[in-house]
């Protein structure tokens, strides 16, 4: 099974990827303003902390952690 994005709010972390980039920001406070995500659950945060770090929009593992 492939994560590709936050469930809660139906948003891909492509998508997401795309608005930090145009904005040029890894804020996930400032990219939240814009598109909502991981506000209720939570569970796409550690996903998408690894995306600003590393550019990977899709996973194929549990990510748990920020790294």
């Amino acid at each position: 099974m492939l994560i590709t994005h936050c469930i809660c709010h139906e948003v891909s972390f492509a998508k997401i990827k795309k608005l930090s980039e145009s904005m040029e920001t890894s804020e996930i406070g400032a990219l939240q303003k814009e598109i909502p995500f991981g506000g209720n659950c939570g569970m796409c945060l550690p996903y998408i902390k690894r995306m600003l770090k590393t550019g990977e929009t899709v996973f194929s593992e549990l990510v748990t952690d920020d790294v």
